[in-house]
């Protein structure tokens, strides 16, 4: 029933990790949508400016760093959050076989001294027994002696009471 339990509770761990990675994968799906329409934005932002640029002529130059490309960004996040699920999948597998093994050897540990305490509990009533059957065998001498102690005694009062008429016939002549 314990292992039972760990592997419902496992089967648990493994179904909220299951969420977190779709929740994870819808995020990235909703990213990769943002990015979409920003790039669109940007795209008709660039036609506006050139169209803007083309027809003044002034001329500026922008000191800023150069634009990240969003879907590098994107690929790194998706890689990060794949790392982040893997290790997490190998740790709850490294989790489970150690808790695995240590049922196993629990169990063995158990079995073993069940086993032990079955055969302490064997002797003893294998010396029950024993002592059983002696005491049937005292009971029955005891029974025979018994037996032949009333049949003497029997004989006697039977013997006795033949001497009291005897002796009580003598005593009438």
């Amino acid at each position: 029933m314990s292992v039972e339990s760990d592997i419902a509770g496992l089967r648990r761990v493994l179904d909220d990790l299951t969420m977190s990675r779709s929740d994870l994968e819808m995020q990235v799906e909703g990213l990769k949508e943002e990015l979409v329409f920003m790039k669109k934005n940007h795209k008709e932002e660039m036609v506006a400016l050139h169209s803007n640029m083309s027809t003044s002529s002034v001329n500026v130059e922008v000191d800023a760093k150069p634009q990240e490309d969003l879907s590098k960004v994107m690929e790194e996040i998706r890689s990060q959050y794949e790392g982040i699920v893997e290790k997490n999948r190998r740790e709850m597998e490294t989790w489970y076989k150690i808790k695995k093994s240590n049922l196993e050897s629990q169990l063995a540990e158990t079995e073993s001294r069940y086993s032990l305490q079955l055969r302490q509990l064997q002797v003893v009533v294998d010396n029950l027994e024993t002592e059983l059957s002696q005491v049937r065998m005292d009971i029955e001498r005891q029974a025979s002696e018994y037996q032949i102690l009333l049949d003497i005694k029997t004989r006697l009062e039977l013997e006795i009471a033949e001497y009291r008429r005897l002796l009580d016939g003598e005593d009438v002549k």
